[in-house]
Formats: structure tokens, sequence, C-alpha cells
């Protein structure tokens, strides 16, 4: 299967070389592309400390953030690990430079042509690689196992939809997960599903959630200062999609007249859409700041959290969460940050890519998950009963701490491939 993928790849590079040179008239290409390339890369990791390598990576800001609890645990238990961490995008890349400390470089991953992964894989020289949760490449996968590299996934998770595609190219798909030496999954579904695509059940482990260990989840951090108004009632929605953030912010407005100092902050998934956010916002009848602009949030109503890495924060002054990703059909996101920071959680329908904690958050009394058409009423409900936002707070906070500890579980599995030291 390797060969015939190398193939097809090399068919797309003929095809598309001619026009390649204009991605490098993009700055965000031109200044990524040679990196990704392995240009430089000699010069990065030239000045690494002794001690065993070892690659993580992590595809974007989720993933990025995912890993955080897992590389605390490395930093306490191993600090003669040297970490060295990959992103493919420049959110993940931007999020990875607030990691400080727990990280010893930082990387581009590679372009998976298999010249570009065997220089990467011989000038980083790791004794494994981590990859968390997904962005699967069969090339680098190869070059590393062929390398005697042993390869991790950690925090993986496998969604309905995405089992269905894989069992569509399951040769190509077991050819993949057959070179992880051990996999750790997220749920039980998760784990079956993996064994269920090749993967030998003995390297297949059920470790829980990262996420659960989050700064955030274990309530540090404190909460952010926006330079909201006094004594404001806060509506967050969280990683929002085009298509729900115009239902979110009509339900602020219609809701506005009965609680007058409803403050809603909107953090959109992607953070480069936030002036569409403000001006989505401005529509309803919001008066919207940016955070980038660096007004005072209390010189509005709606505050547009176009950032990197805050969102965890911003949850632990809320009165209420919304999770975006689930009013229009992505998947939904982690309510998790949201439920630790004792937070009442509400979602829409759609939240597939996250199905089990869901099902439990509401089943625990933590969340309450609407259609489209009942977000007013229930946020109207939530704001007006203060107990019962408490109640679900503490629900929510509790499910979470009973499911704590998957950082070290992890680490037990990478100290079982590479050695205890």
């Amino acid at each position: 299967m390797i060969i015939l993928y190398n193939l097809f790849q090399w068919l797309l590079l003929a095809v598309f070389l001619p026009v390649s040179p204009l991605f490098l008239l993009v700055p965000k290409y031109r200044r990524r592309i040679p990196a990704r390339l392995g240009l430089g890369l000699a010069r990065r990791v030239a000045s690494l400390p002794p001690g065993p390598r070892i690659w993580f990576h992590a595809l974007s800001v989720g993933e990025t953030a995912s890993l955080r609890p897992l590389l605390q645990q490395v930093r306490r238990r191993r600090p003669d690990i040297v970490v060295i961490l990959s992103s493919t995008t420049a959110g993940g890349a931007r999020y990875a430079e607030s990691l400080g400390s727990l990280v010893d470089c930082h990387i581009p991953f590679p372009f998976d042509f298999w010249p570009v992964a065997a220089r990467f894989v011989r000038l980083t020289r790791p004794r494994a690689f981590v990859l968390v949760e997904t962005d699967f490449w069969p090339n680098i996968l190869w070059t590393l196992a062929r390398s005697g590299v042993p390869c991790l996934l950690v925090n993986g998770r496998i969604t309905r939809e995405s089992f269905r595609r894989y069992r569509l190219v399951r040769p190509l798909a077991a050819s993949m997960f057959t070179r992880f030496s051990r996999v750790t999954m997220q749920m039980e579904a998760d784990a079956r599903r993996m064994a269920a695509l090749g993967v030998p059940p003995e390297r297949v482990r059920a470790c829980g959630n990262l996420k659960f260990d989050l700064d955030g989840a274990a309530g540090s951090g404190g909460e952010l200062d926006l330079g909201l108004p006094d004594n404001a009632l806060i509506l967050v929605a969280g990683s929002t999609h085009a298509g729900e953030e115009e239902i979110v912010a009509a339900a602020a407005a219609a809701l506005k007249p009965r609680f007058p100092s409803l403050y809603i902050i909107v953090a959109p998934r992607d953070p480069s859409r936030g002036a569409r956010v403000a001006e989505i916002a401005a529509g309803a009848g919001l008066r919207p700041v940016l955070r980038s602009a660096g007004t005072p949030a209390r010189r509005g109503d709606a505050l547009v959290l176009d950032s990197i890495g805050e969102l965890a924060r911003v949850y632990a002054g809320a009165a209420c969460a919304f999770i975006g990703g689930s009013l229009v059909p992505r998947g939904g996101h982690n309510p998790l940050e949201a439920a630790a920071a004792s937070v009442p959680v509400l979602f829409g329908p759609h939240m597939d890519d996250f199905a089990e904690i869901a099902a439990a958050l509401v089943s625990c009394g933590g969340a309450v998950q609407t259609a489209s058409a009942g977000l007013t009423a229930a946020l109207e409900n939530l704001l007006a009963d203060e107990k019962i936002r408490r109640r679900m707070g503490k629900r929510g906070r509790e499910f979470v701490g009973r499911h704590r500890g998957a950082a070290a579980r992890c680490l037990d599995v990478v100290e079982e491939v590479i050695g205890h030291g």
C-alpha cells in the first residue's frame, strides 16, 4: 500500500508542480513551506540537550492544548526526556510557544513525502514518536517504523463517521495503524473501533481523555481579566462556527431586556473570523468589541475572543457556557473545560465527535442539550435561576474530577516503550 500511496503522490506532484511557486506568493505559505520541507531543521535541533528525544506531534490548537498535561507529567517524572514538539497549523505553532519550558524544541510538521519524512527522522533522531489524537500520515509512520522508532498514539479518538471512512480504505488504514507500538484511546468505543481496523488488541488501551487533566480542568489558572463590566452576567459561546453565531447572538439579544447585565463572549473556532463574528453580533443589535483591538470589554455588551489559548480561562467567570460546532453539523467540541470550571453547559444536537462525553454530562446533570429553536428558552431557564446553575456546575465539575488521571496513564504507556531511564 505504501508503494501505491507514493506513486499517487508523485503523480499529483507532477500535475501541480508547475503552479506550486504561486503558493510562495502568499505570506503564510511562504514562511511555512520551506520549514515543512526541512530547511533550517538542522539548526533547530543542533542545540538540544542530551537525553532521550521524544518527538510529540499535535495537529492544531486543540490537540496541542490536550498535550499540555502529558508534558507536565513528563517534566515531573522524566526530566531526562528531551521534548521535540511539531505542529501542522500556524495556530498550533502559536499555542506551542505558550508551553515554555515544557518543550525543548518546536518544529513544523513535515510534508508527507518520503524524502522529506526521511530527512526529519534522520535529523531529529527520536527515541519515540508520540502522535496526539489524530493527523495520520502514511509516509511519516512508515519512515519512523523503518528506522526502528516506535510510534505511539495518545488520546486517540475515532468517531463513528471517521470509522466508516476508514473502513472504506481499510488496507491503507490498517497499514498506518499497525505501525503503532501502543495505542491509547479516549473511550472504550474508540478502542474497539481501532481494534476493528486491524490493530492487535493487546496494543490498544482506553486511558481516558487528556483534557480532563488540563489546567482549566484542575480549576487552576485563574479568571482572565478582560475589562468586563462589574457584576456582568456572562454567557460564553466557545468554539463557534459559521451558521451558529447568528443563532447565539439572536438569543443573547432577545434575553437582554429581561437580563440587562447579560454579557456575551463569543470565541470563534477560527480566530481569523473575528471581524465577521463582530458584524453578526452588531446585526443582532449587540455592541461588539474585538479582543484583538485591545479595547476594554466594558465598552460593549459582546466580546469577540479572536485570540489563541484564552478560552479555558474565560470559562471561569461565566454564568453558563454554550459549546460550538453543535448547532451546525460540525461534530461539536469538547465541553470538559467549561464543565471543569463549575459552569453549566449547553450544546446543540450535533455532538457526534464527543457523543459519550456529552451524553455522560447530560446524564449527570451537568449539561443541557437543545435544538436551535430551544436555545433561547434553555438559556433563559439557566440565567433566571442561580441555584440551578450552581447545581449543574457542581455536577459537571465532579464528573470531570472522577475521570482525571489520563496523563499519568498515557505516560505509563510511553515509559513501557522507551524504558524507565
